[in-house]
């Protein structure tokens, strides 16, 4: 798709009247929220109609469109034109003066870097939105948060965690009235915490009420980082039965894993056998093979797997992975890959290069051995969506009649095909019902 690039023009007024406007942002304004809660097609779908009536005079708009298409495309794995938009965006609303918009598109332009494997870029990006947020006399918390976030992927542990110190001491943080920046604040704070250490910083992040807040949202991205760092806590604390606990309810939720594989890494090597048909089906899609970076976790994800299996290639997976995390500056994972394939001097090397003051956490606590095939038992959870989708419901009854998105519904109904070896809904009955003759016959 080609882009658009933005002077320093007279503005020129658009064509269509101000209620068409209005309306033509507003349906912008309702793809990115789709893309943002994971329905990127539907996203797209709707900016592809949009697009024909888009007035490239009209600045603003444009500037909005872009950005949208940008995080929807992000979202979709289509890095490179996801990054095209972003530009455009950003030249759209440099040219428009809308210092707000540009805020937001370069805290989005360097999340989405972060995530594709640029941590220069990021950075760069994420520093200037932080910049854009502290001229304007605005809210800092948005981009002291994502800049930690960055800084603490690229292992510069004392920069992010003066970040998250400043922002402890933003308005918004001590009102305690944005329960999103808790969670995400949360997930970042406690594994820096127990790496400084830092006992101030893991006080303020480890309220055991984020965990029961972050299932109330149901937001996916946040929900699988705070629980990554819970356990990590509780690894520390070598408290297996907490972590056990609240690994399971966690995997019971869990519909996506955008922003979450460390928590499915986590899941592969001590998560409860019959959950990870469905977390390896969510890591496939997650993971395609374009990606390095992205292929890097699933070789860690893989190498657990292999583990429980008794499979000699579980070394060499995880240091594949080392190696890819290592060449795109991710030191904290290079270290966790490679204490999983047993080279725990080096793991500590990287780990205390980055500034930790302890040592690199080595997996001493194992899941139980799994079969070569992934457990096909159904979870509590989705034997109740299969009753009902074989009685006929739809996924929007079945998310209504269970109180969960219709996401979550489609997600579990994925992995009851796979678990059954099915193709289709009308199958689920006859197939439950000859599981339990083979039960009965055992």
């Amino acid at each position: 798709m080609g882009v658009a690039r933005f002077g320093n023009s007279t503005r020129v007024p658009t064509r269509s009247s101000a209620q068409e406007r209005e309306s033509l942002r507003s349906r912008i304004r309702i793809a990115l929220w789709l893309a943002i809660d994971y329905d990127s097609a539907r996203a797209l779908d709707i900016l592809a109609e949009i697009r024909p009536r888009l007035n490239r005079r009209d600045r603003a708009t444009v500037a909005l469109y872009f950005h949208a298409f940008g995080v929807a495309c992000i979202k979709a794995r289509r890095l490179p034109e996801g990054f095209e938009a972003f530009e455009t965006s950003l030249d759209a609303a440099r040219a428009d003066g809308d210092a707000a918009l540009c805020a937001r598109i370069l805290n989005n332009y360097g999340t989405a870097a972060m995530q594709a494997g640029s941590v220069d870029v990021a950075i760069a990006r994420l520093e200037e939105a932080l910049d854009c947020h502290r001229a304007r006399g605005g809210p800092v918390s948005l981009g002291l948060i994502s800049l930690a976030e960055a800084f603490f992927t690229a292992g510069e542990l004392a920069r992010a965690a003066a970040l998250l110190h400043e922002l402890h001491g933003t308005t918004i943080m001590q009102s305690g009235d944005d329960p999103t920046m808790l969670l995400a604040v949360g997930a970042l704070g406690i594994p820096l915490g127990l790496m400084l250490p830092d006992e101030a910083l893991l006080k303020l992040s480890s309220d055991p009420q984020l965990i029961d807040i972050a299932f109330t949202r149901r937001e996916q991205y946040l929900v699988g980082p705070l629980i990554e760092a819970f356990c990590l806590l509780y690894e520390y604390a070598d408290d297996r039965n907490a972590h056990d606990a609240l690994l399971d309810r966690a995997l019971d939720a869990t519909s996506s894993l955008d922003n979450s594989l460390p928590f499915a890494i986590r899941a592969a090597r001590l998560g409860s056998g019959h959950y990870l048909a469905r977390i390896s089906n969510l890591m496939s899609r997650q993971c395609p093979k374009t990606s390095p970076l992205l292929r890097a976790h699933k070789d860690l994800f893989d190498s657990f797997i292999a583990v429980r299996r008794a499979d000699a290639r579980a070394k060499k997976l995880a240091l594949r992975a080392a190696h890819e995390f290592a060449r795109v500056r991710r030191p904290l994972q290079e270290a966790a890959a490679l204490a999983a394939a047993g080279n725990v001097e080096e793991a500590n090397a990287v780990y205390y290069r980055c500034g930790a003051q302890v040592a690199a956490p080595s997996p001493k606590w194992t899941g139980g051995a799994i079969p070569k095939r992934l457990a096909r038992e159904l979870t509590p959870r989705e034997s109740e969506i299969a009753r009902l989708a074989a009685g006929g419901s739809s996924n929007r009854a079945i998310a209504t009649a269970l109180g969960l998105s219709e996401r979550t519904v489609q997600n579990h109904c994925e992995a009851v095909f796979i678990k059954l070896g099915i193709h289709s809904r009308w199958q689920i009955s006859s197939e439950i019902n000859r599981s339990s003759e083979r039960r009965i016959d055992a």
